[in-house]
């Protein structure tokens, strides 16, 4: 049975990606970043005890009220405006008594909903498992208490500064796959945000740990260069950026980027005359791998008119590890990147 929804579309339009390229992009920093990438991410902002849970003040304003939401159409640069009401919108019932709880890990970013009456030994404590990819297409029915939203992002990069902007968020509720596992469906796409500055009241929603993974679910759009590991790298040699260890306390030099807790090879040289001597060499990593950057970010967001921002805490630059036979077994957090000011 579907949920009745009331639609009242406007004829008010916003810029979306071409918009964004033209505008909003130059507006991220002061002037043209280096790089800049559009991303969808999947973020738990579950809040602090006592504070604003964000996923409520949606629903609440879904089941007794409107959102104003944007709806994209395929192939159009501008998004259109709505309202949307769903006054029917509930608790799943096949969720009852259930509790959403996310995963440990930060990647790939998974919830599941437990049975809070049993341990976590018993195999009937987490009922049902919703994995990070993938979006249901199931408008039908209901909604829960999982902190989950899906954002689209603008990740821009600037003379060793990260730079974050929230461009639209959707609350996520979960449904039943074929597969016996659940899935996360969109309930609609809200907190249109058109420049990353902040204003007004803001008010702390929660912290996060993303993963941002290039060319993967990061889409870069810059035209200045592609290759973000190495404007790092630059950045680094030109004193604007403090590399440090993944755990902050001992300096990277400058010179060791590439090659710094590398393997050692021990190899045979032979001068003029034949004669033979042992050198070692330190092996160098390539700044084309597949790398990721591990973003921790404080979200804001403007109860007024529904603008979230995200303040960016601390990056670690992760690089990929591999088995002997080249299979990727993981990522591992190499550098903390920190601008210099």
């Amino acid at each position: 049975m579907k949920i009745p929804t009331v639609l009242t579309f406007t004829l008010a339009v916003v810029g979306w990606v071409a918009g964004v390229r033209a505008q909003s992009f130059s507006r991220v920093v002061n002037n043209q970043p280096q790089w800049t990438a559009q991303c969808s991410k999947l973020a738990n902002l579950t809040p602090p005890k006592g504070s604003m849970s964000l996923k409520k003040f949606y629903l609440e304003k879904l089941k007794n009220a409107s959102v104003t939401a944007y709806r994209f159409v395929p192939g159009e640069p501008r998004p259109t405006v709505y309202q949307l009401s769903m006054p029917k919108l509930e608790r799943q019932e096949w969720l009852k008594g259930l509790v959403p709880q996310p995963r440990a890990y930060k990647n790939p970013k998974e919830w599941v909903f437990i049975d809070p009456s049993k341990t976590s030994a018993d195999p009937d404590w987490a009922r049902y498992h919703v994995p990070d990819l993938g979006f249901s297409e199931d408008s039908c029915c209901g909604c829960d208490d999982a902190e989950a939203f899906r954002l689209r992002q603008v990740l821009s990069y600037q003379d060793g500064a990260f730079l974050i902007q929230n461009l639209l968020i959707a609350p996520l509720c979960a449904r039943r796959s074929a597969k016996g596992s659940l899935d996360w469906y969109p309930l609609c796409e809200v907190a249109y945000c058109d420049q990353p500055l902040e204003s007004g009241t803001l008010t702390f929603i929660g912290t996060d740990v993303l993963d941002y993974q290039l060319n993967r679910d990061c889409k870069p759009v810059t035209r200045v260069e592609k290759n973000l590991v190495k404007l790092v790298m630059h950045d680094f040699q030109a004193g604007r950026l403090q590399v440090t260890g993944a755990e902050g306390s001992e300096n990277i030099p400058v010179t060791e980027f590439l090659t710094w807790d590398m393997p050692v090879d021990t190899l045979v040289e032979y001068d003029g005359a034949g004669n033979a001597r042992w050198k070692t060499v330190r092996k160098e990593r390539s700044l084309n791998a597949e790398y990721r950057f591990r973003i921790e970010q404080d979200f804001y967001f403007n109860a007024a008119n529904e603008k979230l921002y995200s303040r960016v805490k601390s990056v670690l630059l992760m690089e990929p590890i591999f088995l002997p036979n080249g299979q990727l077994r993981g990522y591992r957090p190499l550098y903390r990147l920190e601008k210099l000011r």
